[in-house]
Formats: structure tokens, C-alpha cells, sequence
């Protein structure tokens, strides 16, 4: 990301599931609330292709989101969409913090989401259609992985709690 030229960072579901069209919209929340937000899409809330979820992450993803609300004290609509996008200067914030307490997943979403929440940055949401896989299969396809991957989600959490305090309120 220090390599990026632009005013704004985006990350992207590798499997293409999210248009580029629903980018354009993520990008728009910058116009509506400013450069200081984490801007994320919603699956959850746009239109779902048949099979583009499967139903047991759309009830870990349903779960994990009032976890997390919970933790991080403001809502968090769609825990694990991978389309997210932030300012440079927000990135840049979000870097140092990373520096100092590490990655904590190899996809981005949920670091970003943790390091938002450790900034106090509001985190706002818009509603995109989630579409059937166009590249890739899920790393998520059988209960060994899906349970592995909610026990890191639960960590993760519990590290949230445990950090909460370390950035002052902006």
C-alpha cells in the first residue's frame, strides 16, 4: 500500500464476486462522510445471487458481525466482505498501528476492520450485489476450516477487547 499512488486503497474479493460498478459505490462514501472513514460494501443488505453465499458462512458471517459490533462498539453490517477502501492518510494511521501490534489475517478485511476500531474511525457501509464466484474456490468449504477460521475469529475479537484503549479517541 505505500506503493500506491492514489488518494484512496482498496481492497478487492479476489474471487471477483463484487462488480467493479459496487467499487465505484464503496468510493462514493468518501464524498458523503469524508477521508476519515473505513468505507465497506454490504453483502448482506444488496441483492445475493443464487448460491453466491453459502449459508453456513452466511450465519458465521451474521454471527461475527454482532460479536464484533459488540467489541468494537459501533455496527458492523457484513463482517467478512473483502471489498474495503480508505484513505491514504488513514492508511498511513492504520500502517504504524500494524507495525506496532502485527497482521492479524491473511485476507486484510478483518485487520482493517480491527485498526479502524483501534482508531475510532466510523466505519460506513453501502449496499453491493454479491455474485456467484467468477475465480477460485473458497478457502472455506469444509467444517475443519470453518472452524478454524471462527476460532481466529473469536481471537481476534478477544484482542480487539483487550486493545481497544490503545489509540486516544479522535
Amino acid at each position: 500500500f505505500d506503493a500506491a499512488l492514489g488518494k484512496y486503497l482498496i481492497i478487492v474479493d479476489a474471487d471477483l464476486s463484487i462488480r467493479t460498478t459496487d467499487l465505484k459505490k464503496i468510493i462514493s462514501l468518501f464524498g458523503l462522510y469524508g477521508d476519515n472513514i473505513l468505507a465497506s460494501g454490504n453483502r448482506l443488505r444488496g441483492f445475493q445471487k443464487p448460491r453466491a453465499f453459502y449459508w453456513l458462512n452466511y450465519l458465521g458471517n451474521y454471527f461475527f458481525r454482532y460479536y464484533y459490533s459488540f467489541l468494537l462498539k459501533t455496527p458492523i453490517l457484513d463482517i467478512s466482505c473483502g471489498s474495503k477502501a480508505m484513505s491514504k492518510k488513514t492508511w498511513l494511521k492504520i500502517r504504524n498501528l500494524r507495525q506496532k501490534f502485527g497482521c492479524l489475517d491473511n485476507w486484510g478485511d478483518i485487520d482493517w476492520l480491527y485498526y479502524a476500531g483501534l482508531c475510532w474511525l466510523p466505519i460506513k457501509y453501502i449496499p453491493v450485489s454479491y455474485h456467484s464466484r467468477i475465480y477460485g474456490t473458497s478457502k472455506l468449504q469444509n467444517l475443519k476450516v470453518r472452524y478454524k477460521f471462527a476460532l481466529s475469529m473469536f481471537t481476534i475479537g478477544i484482542r480487539i477487547w483487550l486493545s481497544r484503549h490503545s489509540c486516544p479517541k479522535n
